[in-house]
């Protein structure tokens, strides 16, 4: 099961990525886990449910072609996604965790609910992030870190 990064379900990149594997074999499936967005600019992330992805998860291990086996394969905010719904499944003992997980790209913490329109000028993918990255709130350990966006490109720009 193939989960998007913030651009969305509807940007194509994960039908994009399921393609690609289906053509080596793997039976893959692009869950789109929350609507909006596009290839320009980052959906609204809010009130996902990582119920439905586990559903989808099991709906894909019914199908014989899977062998009763499943992973998930995620990208940024997918990526994200991937690792909090395998590691809450494992933790709570759900049945049907993934067999195999690829997180490609992850955030290193968890971030919180994502408003992509507060940060972009519509219909503008020159610059659809207004030439900087949005300030996000991230957990750590139960607590709310605010990470500074500016401050993080300045450190890189200093960085050798």
């Amino acid at each position: 099961m193939i989960l998007h990064g913030s651009e969305g379900a509807w940007s194509g990149w994960s039908h994009r990525n399921a393609v690609l594997l289906a053509a080596h074999g793997f039976l893959a499936f692009p869950f789109g886990y929350y609507q909006g967005g596009n290839v320009w600019n980052a959906g609204n992330i809010h009130e996902v449910s990582l119920d439905r992805s586990a559903a989808a998860l099991e709906a894909l291990r019914g199908f014989a072609v899977s062998s009763g086996r499943v992973g998930l394969y995620g990208v940024s905010r997918g990526a994200e996604h991937a690792l909090l719904l395998t590691s809450l499944m494992a933790r709570d003992g759900v049945p049907g965790i993934a067999d195999a997980v690829a997180a490609h790209n992850p955030p290193d913490c968890i971030c919180g609910a994502f408003d992509g329109r507060a940060f972009r000028k519509v219909g503008d993918p020159e610059t659809g992030w207004l030439g900087m990255a949005p300030s996000v709130l991230c957990s750590d350990a139960g607590q709310t870190v605010r990470v500074a966006a500016k401050r993080l490109a300045t450190s890189a720009m200093r960085a050798p």
